[in-house]
């Protein structure tokens, strides 16, 4: 399956952090754990991450709320 440019599209760590609340440790730490996606090197000292892979890790965090939250009925 084809991805659109905006999937394709290169977020800086800068970026990353803005749509994932959490530290620069915490992503490299989930990182190396498989537990978020892989960085791009893009240069010597440039790296970057795929902006679908980000927003698909993101969706599946919000599927598995959907599943394991009982929905409370006042």
């Amino acid at each position: 399956m084809a991805q659109s440019a905006t999937n394709n599209r290169l977020l800086s760590l800068e970026q990353v952090r803005h749509l994932i609340p959490y530290s620069a440790s915490q992503i490299y730490r989930l990182e190396q754990q498989d537990r978020f996606p892989r960085r791009l090197r893009i240069g010597p000292n440039r790296v970057a991450w795929l902006e679908g892979e980000v927003e698909a890790w993101l969706r599946e965090r919000i599927d598995d709320r959907r599943e394991t939250q009982p929905v409370n009925n006042p």
